[in-house]
């Protein structure tokens, strides 16, 4: 059984580090559980106790705070005399230096527990957790609520104590937390310039060495972003065989976000000028010579409705997959764009649209993008690199007299003529799962028919300009061995093309 205390931050969090360190929250029930709260100090005893919990924090990028402080710090200490300062006397002039952090939703963290069962001690540290109203600094606004579960929640990102490698330090509370805390407020109660927390004989807390849950592959960490598109209250549908109007609006959004959010990382301008420069060529495919970046790169993947008892293959929300995003720096331009990206509207032509794109987590179309499996199938037609055969291709084949003897009523040349097709074809899209080095194909298939109900056929999605040149088809594609996605296959992979879904 686990012990949870989870707390939704309201308005961001302004604190020195992501996730909060244990020993915040534990300083925050300390505080809250003076008003009242029956046996509190045995239950906060009984929590120093344990050992550290495991923390699980929704992704976040750090930022310029939005906030500035015009009070006096009256924490410094004035060097002459070694003594607080007080607005009286002297009050340092420079501005305290804040941290503030962009949380992705839910913007919740919680704090998980090992117990061997429910306790009286821990029944008060659920009733304590109602009572938090900040978490970190007095401006750090949370809901909080404590419960049981019996298996730890999904969705967040996990960070385990006790690393063997370099991750991060927090602050844990140890014991006699309990202790320090209560003797730090009688003192400065007394004393409100009294500062010597040295003299104590203990701290009451020690650094845990933290860090994020991993694959066992270990794996570059692809970043994914969903968003439903909304308008007026209920979510607004595309037609699927018109892929390029949503896909267009979002590419132009996304090239107006990167400024934003190189601003918003950078006050230098050279940082800021490199950081627009990565962002145009990883997030929307941009050269700097004004090109097409031939790297991997963001792609704008729109997702058809197909799951559910009444698919209808209308499109309501988009992917944004974070191709190539995987070093350090770019990932966090990619958590910046991505969180600049939620509640902003679409734009069609200089119009409002009235259309916003809206962050959601949603398990089963994260499952149906990333789960592994050895059969993957298209829900958007694959649009080959290049056609079957070019005209002398095609002239050595003999295709205008097989296709004149097949009118004819000679099915044997019909015959050969298709399975000369469907040789190159497989041929084709082989060569471009190939490139992607996910694994070995088996077999793949190619039909103009959609696999499933709720597409389309392949000739009716629109294309326009180098697109249009290429033949598409839906295909079916089975590994050796299952393989995980996300898999986007062919010459529009990057506007919504050729997306795969794993079969059961």
């Amino acid at each position: 059984m686990f012990l949870l205390v989870r707390a939704r931050f309201l308005a961001g969090y302004e604190g020195r580090e992501w996730p909060p360190s244990p020993a915040r929250l534990f300083k925050a029930l300390v505080a809250v559980s003076r008003h009242n709260v029956a046996d509190a100090d045995s239950a906060l005893e009984w929590l120093e106790g344990q050992a550290p919990p495991t923390v699980l924090a929704s992704r976040a990028s750090s930022m310029r705070s939005r906030l500035r402080r015009f009070v006096p710090n009256n924490s410094e200490v004035d060097p002459k005399t070694g003594n607080a300062e007080w607005p009286s006397a002297r009050a340092s002039k420079e501005p305290e230096r804040l941290h503030a952090w962009r949380l992705e939703p839910p913007a919740e963290v919680a704090y998980v527990w090992s117990v061997a069962e429910r306790s009286a001690h821990s029944d008060v540290v659920v009733a304590i957790a109602r009572r938090l109203q900040s978490l970190g600094k007095g401006e750090d606004f949370v809901v909080a609520r404590g419960e049981y579960a019996n298996e730890i929640p999904s969705g967040l990102v996990r960070y385990k104590p006790g690393a063997k490698w370099d991750g991060f330090s927090l602050e844990v509370p140890d014991k006699g937390c309990l202790s320090v805390c209560c003797e730090l407020f009688r003192r400065r109660a007394a004393d409100p310039g009294w500062n010597k927390i040295h003299e104590l004989p203990t701290m009451g807390t020690r650094l845990e060495a933290y860090a994020p849950e991993v694959d066992e592959v270990g794996e570059p960490h692809l970043p994914i972003a969903m968003f439903g598109l909304w308008k007026g209250g209920s979510r607004r549908a595309f037609d699927a065989r018109l892929l390029r109007v949503p896909v267009g609006q979002c590419r132009h959004l996304l090239s107006t976000i990167v400024n934003e959010a190189a601003a918003e990382m950078a006050s230098d301008f050279t940082q800021r000028e490199a950081l627009m420069r990565l962002g145009q060529s990883l997030l929307c495919g941009h050269a700097v010579d004004g090109g097409k970046y031939e790297g991997p790169h963001a792609a704008v993947v729109p997702l058809p409705s197909v799951l559910g008892p009444h698919p209808d293959g209308r499109v309501r929300r988009v992917a944004l997959i974070g191709f190539g995003c995987t070093e350090a720096r770019a990932l966090e331009l990619f958590e910046t764009v991505v969180a600049l990206l939620h509640e902003r509207e679409l734009i069609d032509d200089g119009i409002a649209t009235g259309v916003r794109l809206r962050r959601e987590h949603d398990e089963d179309w994260l499952s149906l993008l990333t789960r592994p499996a050895a059969v993957w199938e298209s829900v958007t037609p694959v649009v080959l690199e290049r056609p079957e055969f070019v005209r002398k291709e095609w002239e050595e084949l003999g295709h205008k007299q097989r296709r004149q003897e097949a009118r004819a009523g000679h099915a044997r040349s019909a015959q050969e003529l298709d399975r000369a097709i469907a040789e190159r074809r497989e041929e084709l899209v082989r060569a471009a799962v190939d490139r992607l080095g996910i694994g070995e194909v088996v077999d793949i298939e190619s039909s103009r028919a959609p696999w499933r109900a709720g597409a389309h056929a392949a000739s009716q999605y629109r294309t326009a300009g180098y697109l249009r040149q290429s033949p598409r088809f839906h295909v079916r594609v089975r590994f050796r061995e299952p393989v995980p996605g996300p898999i986007i296959v062919g010459r529009g992979k990057y506007v919504g093309f050729g997306l795969l879904r794993p079969l059961p």
